[in-house]
């Protein structure tokens, strides 16, 4: 069982998660987090497995709380999220150390479990 943590400015979107991966058998949710500096607390005390991490947060942009994952929790993969896909900024997320950048619309438990057993 993977144990995650959401991060998403997004009251929707942290539900919509919550829930997508509160129904597969192989997730946990240990945490969820509006911001940037929510995470960094989290991590703290937590040790997940996948954060999945919106792009966009009002304290904190997902690229560089991916970078400072990657250099502080290098075990912690890291998924971003966006509402809005853009190729450069995939580019972006994949060369800042995140193991995929997925549209939110498309994600899907089974695309995670794919992703975290292939790293």
């Amino acid at each position: 069982m993977y144990k995650a943590i959401i991060t998403d400015d997004s009251p929707e979107s942290l539900d919509y998660c919550g829930k997508l991966l509160g129904e597969s058998p192989d997730f946990e949710v240990i945490g969820t987090a509006e911001n940037g500096q929510q995470l960094i607390d989290l991590l703290r005390s937590l040790t997940p497995d996948v954060v999945l991490l919106d792009t966009f947060l009002p304290d904190n942009d997902g690229i560089e709380l991916t970078e400072y994952i990657k250099e502080e929790y290098p075990s912690v993969q890291v998924i971003l999220i966006t509402a809005v896909w853009d190729a450069a900024m995939e580019r972006l997320a994949l060369e800042s150390g995140a193991l995929a950048y997925i549209s939110k619309i498309r994600l899907k438990a089974e695309q995670l479990l794919q992703l975290l057993a292939g790293q």
